[in-house]
């Protein structure tokens, strides 16, 4: 800026970025220069700020230009009001000099966009001050997204003390992911996630045929206006509308928009049933009287979710039943991915008036054979795609779970959850587990554990409970299982795109999957798996829906 013979290198510097990036779809405006008026030498910073401005026009970017307006100086200030396209501008004050501001900017009629705002000391918090971006329509951004890296004056680890800085202070995380104030980051949800997504899914998306059988979309209703979409291409529940606390409703499952999407999917398991057994076995092989089993191996060296060619990739054989129910059928074949027998498979489907996704399994066989079916969707209490589940409080009502090794095979421990970052028996947010050092977390790459359920004296299980505090949405899990996997979404990562256009990344959905234990053919002391000629498999699982007020 003080040496007027060097701004032809500046001058190329600012062309080159912007031809490269002028048409770029994830640039919405240019901040040219961040606070011009910090300088109050009107004979340097406005002779190189019109230069700035007659550099980016030469070039004309799609996206409109803009410069920070900061501090007093008329003189500039009235060159950028003039020239911007967009009016941006820093306010560290509270909620009456933040209102007083936008009203004075928006006299200009043009577009008002705060890039810099939020200094706690300063009373410019998000709980007082989004309500007004959002109530006057004007943009904002925070530059504490990026956890204890935020340009601050006192980041987080530049004091010894473990208190948090004092002045100016963005951060909304510490370094290692945790909230500073959780009220702050469920404001930010609340204003910025779309909390009524109603998917909107075409039934002749899902018209085809595969393997000489039609696969096709049902819808369920409830009196309620809750709302399941389900197919029978894996007999995967494709979408699940359940209602907030305002009565708004959201898709809570992951799921794709079309049955050709679920072909090509990475993951192959969103909503899917799971057959013939969920979970791993070892080595892919077990012992049924007598006989080694040698299964199909498709994670690693282990059988996972009954192989590669589980019952998740089956076409089953539909009968909608009524506006509520669904009844799918399918024919496993003696031999299939290395099981025996041929087990004759049924699971319906039945949306309640009490606001219960409720799924009857039953099963029989010709030949001893080991049965242990469960359902695999991936549930976000936001609206699917909107963001983490890690501020999801959760309950489990286990006193102990399934140690694992690094290959998530059970160690055939039954270890207390007391003491642990699984005891989930008083509820807690996921994220609150997931910051404790364990080798557990470590061998899951963080929650991908069974849980021994408390089992009730008669009738069903209370399985666990998850409670979304944003929008009020609660699920809860019954069963007539002893076990419960959880899984915390450890291996999404990004590259599979949902219905609503959002890709699904890392820990935005959670599983919890009614079963029988991981790997019981191979430990005897588990709860048994094999289903005998004669007998009939029975396992219900009721995801039921309500609202925290």
């Amino acid at each position: 800026m003080n040496d007027p013979t060097q701004w032809a290198r500046l001058e190329v510097y600012v062309k080159d970025i912007l031809t490269t990036f002028g048409n770029d779809p994830r640039i919405f405006f240019w901040d040219l220069y961040n606070e011009p008026g910090n300088s109050q030498q009107n004979t340097r910073t406005l002779p190189l700020l019109k230069k700035i401005f007659e550099w980016a026009r030469q070039v004309g970017p799609s996206q409109p230009v803009s410069a920070g307006l900061w501090g007093s100086n008329k003189t500039l200030n009235k060159f950028q009001l003039a020239n911007s396209d967009i009016i941006t501008f820093h306010n560290y004050g509270d909620s009456a000099g933040l209102h007083r501001q936008i009203h004075e900017l928006k006299k200009h009629g043009k577009p008002v966009f705060c890039t810099e705002w939020m200094a706690r000391t300063k009373k410019s918090i998000c709980q007082t001050n989004l309500p007004i971006f959002k109530s006057e329509n004007v943009g904002c951004m925070n530059w504490g997204f990026v956890s204890g890296k935020t340009n601050t004056i006192y980041p987080w680890g530049s004091v010894t003390s473990k208190l948090p800085p004092k002045i100016w202070f963005h951060d909304l995380f510490y370094a290692d992911g945790r909230p500073y104030m959780t009220e702050e980051i469920n404001t930010f949800k609340k204003y910025n996630f779309n909390m009524e997504v109603k998917t909107m899914l075409k039934n002749s998306d899902f018209d085809t045929t595969l393997h000489g059988k039609k696969i096709k979309l049902y819808t369920l209703k409830n009196k309620n206006g809750l709302e399941a979409g389900i197919t029978n291409y894996g007999g995967k529940l494709v979408s699940l509308l359940a209602p907030d606390r305002n009565g708004k409703m959201a898709d809570v499952v992951l799921g794709f928009a079309t049955i050709s999407d679920y072909l090509k999917a990475r993951e192959s398991y969103f909503g899917a049933l799971i057959g013939r057994y969920g979970n791993r076995i070892a080595n892919g092989t077990c012992t049924l009287n007598g006989e080694v089993l040698h299964l199909a191996k498709n994670n690693g060296n282990n059988h996972l979710h009954g192989g590669k060619s589980g019952f998740n990739v089956a076409v089953w054989d539909a009968r909608q039943i009524n506006e509520q129910t669904l009844e799918l059928s399918y024919l496993s074949k003696d031999g299939e991915e290395g099981y025996p027998g041929n087990l004759d498979v049924k699971v319906v489907y039945e949306l309640t008036d009490s606001n219960e996704l409720k799924i009857s399994y039953t099963a029989t066989t010709d030949k001893p054979t080991f049965v242990n079916l469960t359902h695999h969707s991936f549930f976000n209490l936001q609206g699917e795609g909107n963001g983490t589940v890690n501020d999801h409080q959760l309950m489990i009502n286990a006193d102990k779970y399934t140690p694992v090794n690094e290959g998530l095979i059970p160690t055939g421990q039954l270890a207390d959850v007391a003491g642990t970052p699984f005891d989930f028996r008083q509820p807690k947010t996921i994220q609150q587990g997931l910051y404790v050092k364990s080798e557990q977390l470590d061998n899951g790459k963080g929650f991908d554990h069974n849980f021994v359920l408390n089992k009730a004296a008669t009738g069903l299980t209370l399985a666990a409970r998850v409670t979304e505090p944003v929008s009020g949405r609660v699920m809860e899990v019954l069963t007539n299982e002893p076990g419960l996997q959880f899984y915390s979404g450890n291996f999404l990562t990004g590259k599979d795109t949902g219905k609503s256009g959002k890709p699904y990344n890392f820990r935005s959905a959670l599983c919890l999957e009614t079963q029988h234990f991981p790997d019981s053919p191979n430990h005897p002391q588990f709860p048994s798996t094999v289903l005998e000629p004669g007998q009939t498999y029975h396992s219900i699982c009721i995801y039921r829906f309500s609202v925290a007020h």
